[in-house]
């Protein structure tokens, strides 16, 4: 994730509960659960609240699976008032996790984050074992956004543990993949293969062509990082195809922005941007911002590598403005960071160190939580930036500060290391990897 398609919702009014299996579905960068109503027998009058959570319910589910995502918002903070009226509690934790997952998608994160929390402590407090899980793993999704990867994997561990207590296979699936996710996050992609291949065997049982759709779009990235592009392209194509059965307009856009990426690496730059502006149109009518800073990041690098620079530039500053209005700190970084190559490129080292120094500001604040492999893994993958730091500081003779670039971008993860084998408070345990899950 569609992450949009809806599945099952808890809905608890004063005696009368109904519980359905809560499915989730996730795309690169990772993706929350969401939920859908069952029809109720014997519903009582059409003025009874009940019915009108449920009809808003159905309502506020059908706007978010179109992309509406305010009208979905308004939608259910009317559901929510009516069963806070009625103490429906597991009632008000579905609806916090719609609400929260709305705001999820209009970059809104800390208001996501509030809602989950709100969502776990009822389920906690009602001793629901599966829709914990549904939230942790949600949650876990949420800091892989923010850039808190170890606690993006902690929340994903957790959520495994309760799905594999209630024997949810199929929810197993799920928060496998949205590790996957995580793994590849900190450029471990073998580690993110193994998770996505074993949630597909799992998933593919269920026939949820949605699902199968997600996962093939996240091996295709991990192929697309190994270089095995024709698998890559063999992955994006099997999921297009089902993303495009399902209705699913969120998936297909992000698969439509991957196959424009490998179009690219191919050097097939016309493919690339007709892939991607159809990927940019999907996003935009969705309202879909994280969505759409990833593509204008990607179209800004096609046309860098064009020799186009100042387009590059345009698609680049309206990524690193929804960037920063959505708090999305790691695509922050990777936008400032392609901003200052594509300046570099055109000959402004001034602005171009200015701009990666403020990258590597950011690379680094995303180290503390991880653990000792984790950053060596994000190091390894920022180190881009560093090498296009030095190269800048040197074009304007500032030798002495693209050594100290060079021994920073070296030494930092090392330094790490070593404080954290004397660092008593830094003994937690490390994530659990795939074989020994």
């Amino acid at each position: 994730m569609s992450f949009l398609k809806p599945y099952c919702w808890i809905l608890a009014v004063l005696t009368l509960v109904l519980v359905c299996s809560t499915n989730a579905r996730a795309v690169f960068p990772g993706s929350p659960i969401v939920s859908k109503v069952e029809p109720i027998a014997q519903i009582e009058t059409q003025e009874d609240p009940k019915t009108r959570a449920m009809e808003l319910y159905k309502e506020g589910t059908q706007l978010l699976n179109s992309g509406q995502f305010q009208a979905a918002l308004d939608t259910f903070e009317q559901v929510l008032i009516t069963v806070r009226s009625i103490n429906a509690r597991l009632g008000e934790a579905g609806t916090l996790n719609q609400i929260a997952l709305v705001y999820y998608h209009l970059g809104e994160y800390e208001k996501a984050q509030t809602s989950y929390e709100e969502a776990l402590n009822i389920y906690t407090q009602e001793k629901n074992l599966q829709e914990q899980g549904t939230i942790l793993t949600n949650m876990g999704v949420l800091y892989g956004e923010l850039g808190q990867y170890q606690k993006a994997l902690e929340s994903h561990q957790q959520a495994l543990a309760l799905a594999q207590k209630v024997d949810d296979t199929k929810k197993q699936g799920e928060i496998l993949n949205n590790m996957g996710t995580i793994y590849q996050k900190l450029n471990q992609n073998q580690e993110a293969l193994q998770f996505y291949l074993q949630a597909l065997e799992i998933l593919r049982k269920d026939g949820d062509p949605g699902w199968q759709a997600t996962i093939l779009n996240n091996t295709g990235l991990v192929y697309a990082e190994l270089e095995q592009y024709q698998e890559a392209i063999d992955s994006y194509t099997k999921a297009l195809t089902l993303a495009e059965k399902d209705g699913d307009h969120i998936t297909k856009g992000r698969i439509l922005n991957n196959l424009g990426l490998v179009r690219s690496k191919l050097g097939d730059w016309q493919g690339a941007l007709q892939s991607l502006e159809k990927a940019l149109i999907i996003r935009k009518k969705l309202i879909d911002l994280p969505g759409e800073r990833t593509t204008h990041n990607d179209i800004g690098s096609v046309y860098r590598d064009l020799g186009e620079y100042e387009i590059a530039l345009k698609h680049y500053e309206q990524a690193l403005e929804i960037s920063r209005k959505i708090h999305a700190r790691p695509q922050e970084g990777e936008t400032l960071s392609n901003i200052g190559l594509t300046l570099l490129k055109s000959g402004q080292e001034a602005p171009a160190s200015q701009k990666l120094f403020e990258a590597v500001t950011i690379w680094e604040s995303l180290h503390p939580g991880l653990n000792d492999e984790n950053k060596v893994s994000l190091m390894d993958s920022q180190a881009d930036t560093y090498r296009w730091l030095q190269r800048a500081l040197i074009a304007q003779n500032q030798i002495e500060a693209a050594l100290e670039v060079s021994e920073r971008g070296r030494a930092r993860a090392f330094a790490q290391l070593l404080a954290s084998r004397f660092n008593e408070s830094d003994l937690s345990p490390p994530p659990l990897t795939f074989k020994q899950i």
